[in-house]
């Protein structure tokens, strides 16, 4: 029976960062190993380069010596019997696939398969425009795994530039968290809360949702905005502050900082449109527009990356990157229709309800890792 049961058991060695820090990647990573899968079992290598958000892509001595530990904690892994690697390779930025090239050239090799999940997207990008050594050291580390999982078909291709065996693609799925916005949400009187849930750096947007919200209080629109996560830099910081200011906005934002379990929530139960202007390089399939629709929340965000197919024109305004005419039309388009506010809020709902559920997110994830 004992050899039976471990030749029929998937043996997964995951290795990937879990919350803190807070942002997406951590956070599904975690919810994948929440889960309960028949015929598979997991491990988890955690990974600790970066205890905050702003630490994550910058150099530090003390990375060194994290290298090391996870590389003997998977080699340890493979000798306890665990024959499949998962990995979350980095995004088009040369340093995170520096990581990437020291963890994954002394590993992949033991393992019977690997499985790379592409929870930042844009590794094509990087290995497209790498020639020489680097472009050698990147085949090394990502050429050829058993499976490529994308997040959506609008991320970028990264699964064909590696030469994956076999692509799948798994939306994300999150807990519901507001089983009481099944209805969305009733129309409320007094201002109205923009909510942004993001590391508040450039192409993230937050500079651009400040320029939009200068638009709209020259056009007379009163409102409030609350910018939920932590600033990337001092500078970031800085340069916001100094807009606010300039434009007399001090008083219509609020910065809470990273806010997590009831005080999140309550974050989100207390807003009425979510908006998200990312351009970020390596954004995929953002998990706060996922909480959003839960949340029953109209959305105004941007044709980037996964965004198109994470949200539909039925509960979100999509705009150009970068346009801040266009996000300060659909915020006055919003804020000035509450017929239009309380149908985007029902359709937001209603998607995340068939579509981003967290039991659809483990049943996905749990057939892929038996199908190894």
């Amino acid at each position: 029976m004992l050899v039976c049961y471990a030749r029929c058991v998937n043996s997964i060695v995951v290795v990937g960062q879990t919350p803190p820090p807070f942002h997406g990647q951590a956070v599904m990573i975690n919810r994948i190993l929440e889960g309960a899968y028949p015929g598979v079992k997991l491990s988890h290598v955690r990974m600790q380069f970066s205890n905050e958000v702003d630490e994550i892509g910058k150099i530090k001595l003390a990375k060194i010596k994290e290298l090391f530990r996870i590389l003997f904690r998977v080699w340890n892994q493979r000798l306890r019997g665990a024959r499949i690697l998962y990995y979350p390779p980095a995004g088009p930025n040369f340093v995170p696939a520096v990581r990437d090239i020291l963890l994954l050239i002394p590993t992949r090799f033991l393992f019977r398969a690997t499985i790379f999940h592409f929870h930042a997207s844009g590794i094509s990008e990087l290995i497209a425009r790498s020639t020489g050594l680097k472009r050698i050291l990147l085949q090394l580390a990502y050429h050829r795994p058993e499976v490529a999982i994308r997040l959506s078909k609008s991320t970028s291709n990264d699964a064909r530039a590696i030469e994956a065996k076999r692509e799948v693609i798994i939306p994300y799925g999150i807990p519901d968290e507001a089983p009481e916005r099944k209805g969305g949400i009733a129309e409320r009187r007094g201002t109205l809360t923009l909510l942004f849930v993001a590391v508040m750096r450039e192409d993230k947007g937050i500079f651009v949702l400040i320029e939009s919200c200068n638009e709209l209080k020259r056009r007379g629109f009163e409102f409030k905005v609350k910018c939920v996560g932590r600033f990337f830099s001092s500078e970031i910081e800085a340069k916001a502050n100094r807009m606010l200011r300039e434009f007399g906005l001090e008083d219509w934002f609020e910065f809470p900082g990273v806010l997590t379990g009831d005080s999140k929530l309550n974050a989100f139960r207390s807003s009425d449109i979510f908006c998200f202007p990312t351009y970020y390089a390596s954004e995929a399939f953002p998990v706060v527009l996922l909480e959003a629709l839960s949340f029953a929340l109209p959305i105004v965000s941007t044709c980037w990356r996964g965004v198109p197919d994470l949200v539909n024109e039925e509960c979100a305004i999509l705009v150009e990157p970068r346009n801040v005419p266009a996000i300060t039309d659909a915020l006055q388009l919003l804020l000035s229709d509450p017929e239009l506010r309380e149908r985007m809020s029902k359709a937001s709902r209603k998607r995340y309800e068939a579509e981003f559920t967290i039991e659809q997110f483990h049943e996905r994830v749990g057939a892929l890792f038996r199908s190894i």
